[in-house]
C-alpha cells in the first residue's frame, strides 16, 4: 500500500468522479483506477460504485475514506510539528477521548481538526461507544474525558450516575433527533414530516449484541407511532440502508450534520410536525479530579469550541 493510493482515493470520493479527480491531481484515469483497483484488492473489500450521484463509497468506503482523511491531516500536522522542533512548548502527551457514534462524526469533521492545529503537541485517540458502553468506558478508566448527549426527561438522573464516580459534565450544546430519509424517498420533497408519515416509514436503528433495540429510539418511536424497524449493529450500515432509500433512520440533528452522506445531499434531515423527538443536549464528561495537564487542555477546547 503506498500513500498515494489513500490521496487518490480521497479525492475520487471527494470529486464523484475518475475524471475529475484525475484531472486535478494531473495523472491519467487509467493509472488512477488503477491505483484504486489495487487497494481494493490489498484491502479485500469493495471501496467504490457508480451511481446517480456519480462515484459513491460503499460502507467500507465511507469508513476507509474518512480513517485517510485523518491519516493525511495527522501527517501533515506531524511534518509541521517536526519542522517546528526545538520550539518551547506546554506538556503534551496522548489523551483517549471517547465519544458516542453521532458525536464520533461531529469531532472528526469539525474539532480534532483544530485540536490538531492548535495544540500541537498532544495526540488524541478517539474511541467510539454506543450510549450504554460510554458510562463503562469511563468507569472503566479507559478514557478521562467524553462526549455524548443525554436527553432532557433523563439528564438528571444520568449526570447523577456520572457524578457517582467522580466525573462531572458541562452541556455543550442543545439538539434534537430528526428523521433521516434519503434524498430520493418521495417524502424528501416536503419542508417536514408529519407524524402520520413517519408510521408509514420502516425505520433502521441500533442494537447491541443481544438485539436489544435502542431504548431512546423506541421513545422516539412512540411518539411517531412508528411500527415498522429492524436493527443493525453499526452507524455506518444504518447510514447506507438510508441512502440506498431502504429504510429511515432517527439521530440527532447537530450531531449528524457532518455525516459524509448528509454533506453530499444523499441524506436529509425533517422535523415532524408537532411534535419535539427527545430535546437533547450534548455533554463534555470528565472526571472531576485528576485530568492531567493533556486531558485538561483537550477538555478545556472541546469546552470553548465545540458549539462554534
Amino acid at each position: 500500500m503506498r500513500l498515494e493510493q489513500l490521496q487518490y482515493f480521497v479525492r475520487i470520493v471527494e470529486c464523484h468522479s475518475f475524471n475529475k479527480a484525475s484531472q486535478k491531481l494531473h495523472i491519467t484515469q487509467p493509472a488512477l483506477t488503477n491505483a484504486v483497483k489495487a487497494l481494493e484488492e490489498e484491502l479485500g473489500v469493495l471501496l467504490l460504485v457508480r451511481g446517480k450521484h456519480g462515484v459513491v463509497p460503499t460502507s467500507w468506503g465511507v469508513r476507509v475514506y474518512e480513517d485517510c482523511r485523518e491519516l493525511l491531516k495527522e501527517l501533515n500536522a506531524k511534518i509541521a510539528a517536526w519542522k517546528a522542533l526545538g520550539a518551547e512548548e506546554e506538556e503534551g502527551g496522548t489523551v483517549p477521548l471517547v465519544a458516542i457514534p453521532s458525536a464520533c462524526n461531529y469531532l472528526v469533521e469539525g474539532l480534532l481538526p483544530r485540536i490538531r492545529d492548535e495544540l500541537k503537541n498532544i495526540d488524541i485517540v478517539l474511541h467510539e461507544a454506543t450510549f450504554y458502553e460510554f458510562y463503562d468506558f469511563l468507569r472503566g478508566g479507559r478514557a478521562h474525558v467524553g462526549v455524548t448527549a443525554l436527553i432532557d426527561e433523563e439528564r438528571e438522573r444520568e449526570l447523577a450516575r456520572y457524578r457517582g464516580m467522580g466525573f462531572a459534565g458541562d452541556a455543550l450544546l442543545e439538539d434534537e433527533y430528526r428523521v433521516f430519509l434519503s434524498s430520493e424517498h418521495p417524502l424528501a420533497l416536503k419542508e417536514e414530516l408529519a407524524p402520520e408519515d413517519c408510521g408509514k416509514l420502516e425505520f433502521a436503528t441500533y442494537s447491541n449484541q443481544y438485539n436489544r433495540p435502542d431504548s431512546i429510539f423506541s421513545s422516539a418511536a412512540r411518539q411517531m407511532r412508528v411500527t415498522g424497524c429492524h436493527y443493525l449493529n453499526s452507524r455506518e450500515s444504518i447510514m447506507q440502508v438510508i441512502a440506498q432509500n431502504r429504510a429511515a433512520g432517527l439521530f440527532l440533528h447537530r450531531m449528524t450534520r457532518n455525516n459524509w452522506y448528509v454533506r453530499n445531499g444523499l441524506i436529509c434531515a425533517k422535523a415532524v410536525r408537532g411534535l419535539r423527538l427527545l430535546p437533547s443536549r450534548h455533554y463534555l464528561m470528565y472526571l472531576e479530579d485528576g485530568l492531567n495537564t493533556p486531558e485538561r487542555r483537550v477538555a478545556d477546547f472541546i469546552r470553548q469550541h465545540y458549539a462554534g
